[in-house]
């Protein structure tokens, strides 16, 4: 009897360090996965060619740096993941038929608002109708996007500048997730959020997730 729970106790160690083992290089393929993936290049094919003239015309000015930028492979969980279709790779979302206009005229408006939603991501991750719910292509474990749409909260222009300002919950609901990118949004003028917020209330009542 000794002996069958010194032999049990063997293999339940040997199990708990395969699996320790295991999840350990799954959680290692997964961060190579969505590092990999992650490039949000649908968003940015929204970019207006000025837009897109005037980046690439900062990118040259920037100085010059001599380094190489080590491979990045997937390993059998990423490989799985695309195959299955749980992590889409960018090239995938994008429409590659759509020729984006010259230039995007600038103000508080709605179109301007639809424009920066895009290309800035907001409905790369609170989905094209703004219902929000899952997000594409996001690692596992992560929030659920807020709806903005009139059918998930009512936003005055007030509200909103703070909200994107702060990275605080509307009515003193703490900190938003680390995941909203405040320290991006709060760099927009207020032209820039009124054109958003004048975009998001136009859009129409949605229910979470809904398109």
């Amino acid at each position: 009897m000794r002996f069958l729970k010194r032999a049990l106790s063997v293999i339940l160690l040997v199990l708990l360090v395969a699996f320790g083992a295991a999840y350990g290089f799954a959680q290692r393929e997964l961060g190579r996965t969505y590092a990999v993936a992650r490039m949000p290049a649908h968003d940015y094919t929204y970019l207006s060619e000025a837009d897109l003239q005037a980046l690439i015309g900062f990118l040259r000015s920037r100085p010059n740096v001599d380094r190489e930028t080590p491979a990045r492979r997937l390993g059998p969980v990423g490989l799985a993941l695309i195959a299955s279709k749980k992590l889409p790779l960018s090239a995938a979302l994008i429409d590659h038929a759509v020729v984006q206009p010259d230039s995007v005229p600038q103000g508080p408006t709605a179109e301007y608002g639809r424009y920066l939603a895009n290309v800035g991501g907001c409905t790369g991750c609170h989905n094209p109708s703004l219902s929000g719910g899952e997000i594409i292509g996001a690692p596992p474990g992560t929030p659920q996007a807020a709806n903005l749409t009139p059918g998930g909260r009512s936003w005055t222009l007030e509200l909103f500048r703070t909200t994107l300002r702060t990275g605080q919950r509307p009515g003193g609901g703490g900190e938003l997730n680390a995941f909203m990118p405040i320290r991006f949004t709060k760099l927009m003028t207020d032209e820039e959020i009124e054109a958003v917020w004048r975009y998001v209330v136009s859009v129409p009542p949605k229910a979470l997730g809904e398109q």
